[in-house]
């Protein structure tokens, strides 16, 4: 494994670790499971394991700054921002490589791994603003991006899109404050963000899974976040920084147990994140660390070391160019 992998993998773990677990949650049962056809060893399980992993999969499309080289709008019609960049979230996998339903655990054991995802992004100025005073407000911009999910393989688990691996997201930011010599940018955006549906198996006989199947099988799992971030952003000659703070909101849904039963989970966290950048050749080259906080996550089996809906620890690199 590179160097530089193992080093991002070792500060979002740090990170996430530093930050803390959320206090174990154990519910009675998930309520998609009640009934006499389904058993605690079978249904129960896969139900906590998406519940373990959509938070992950939804703070891994939402985390950060929507542009993190820029805190206020573009300030004009036709100005623009493209970005490249890569992205990770410092999260965990339980160990399912063993599991089997008719021999169930009494927890899962979790294994600390960085997710990470290459995504394009896209900010182009719609309306100038309005003279206030020696500076300007009120500038619009629209926010486009298109994220690849890469197939996520570890502690047993394969979680990997059902078709397409693309996603696109759109948003709209308002300038706030123009920058200006001694003030900082600052804007208000808005966006709605998505991956593809995948599917998450893993276990004995490679995941199948059913009223009487002893594997791990999620299908049709989706992920669906809208969020806001207020940014401000100073930019000193060849250099500058940014901080994003605000709030997501996740929706995420899959069918379990050889398909005859469907979960959701909905849940709301903050995010907060900083930015520092280069210009070099044109281009302003960029890393951007941050946390998501934690939120309450029953699940009906319990989960080792790093607990469901933990806080999470992330980061970013990339370049823009703007115009």
């Amino acid at each position: 494994m590179p160097q530089s992998v193992k080093l991002a993998n070792a500060i979002f773990v740090s990170m996430s670790l530093t930050l803390g677990s959320v206090p174990a949650a154990v519910a009675q049962g998930a309520p998609e499971c009640a009934g006499p056809s389904t058993g605690y060893s079978g249904c129960e399980y896969e139900a906590s394991v998406f519940r373990y992993l959509a938070p992950q999969l939804a703070g891994l499309v939402s985390a950060g700054s929507p542009t993190p080289t820029r805190g206020a709008a573009l300030g004009g019609f036709g100005r623009y921002d493209i970005g490249l960049a890569a992205g990770g979230i410092g999260g965990s996998l339980p160990e399912v490589r063993n599991y089997n339903s008719q021999l169930p655990p009494p927890s899962f054991a979790t294994k600390s791994q960085t997710f990470v995802i290459p995504t394009v992004v896209a900010a182009v100025g719609l309306y100038g603003g309005y003279a206030l005073g020696v500076t300007r407000v009120g500038a619009i911009d629209l926010l486009v991006d298109a994220r690849h999910f890469r197939t996520i393989v570890g502690g047993g688990m394969h979680i990997g899109p059902r078709n397409t691996s693309l996603a696109l997201g759109y948003g709209a930011r308002i300038g706030l404050l123009e920058e200006g010599l001694l003030t900082p940018g600052i804007g208000l955006a808005v966006t709605r963000r998505s991956l593809p549906d995948v599917s998450a198996t893993g276990g004995a006989n490679g995941g199948f899974s059913g009223p009487t199947g002893p594997g791990i099988n999620i299908t049709g799992f989706s992920t669906r976040t809208t969020g806001w971030r207020l940014t401000a952003s100073k930019s000193l000659i060849a250099f500058g920084a940014s901080v994003a703070a605000g709030q997501d909101s996740y929706r995420s849904g899959a069918t379990i147990f050889g398909g005859t039963h469907d979960v959701s989970q909905h849940l709301t966290r903050s995010s907060y994140s900083a930015s520092l950048w280069t210009t070099v050749f044109g281009a302003k080259l960029f890393a951007e660390f941050g946390a998501i906080s934690s939120a309450h996550v029953p699940t009906s089996v319990p989960f080792s070391h790093t607990r469901a809906g933990a806080a999470r620890g992330f980061g970013s690199v990339g370049l823009y160019v703007t115009r």
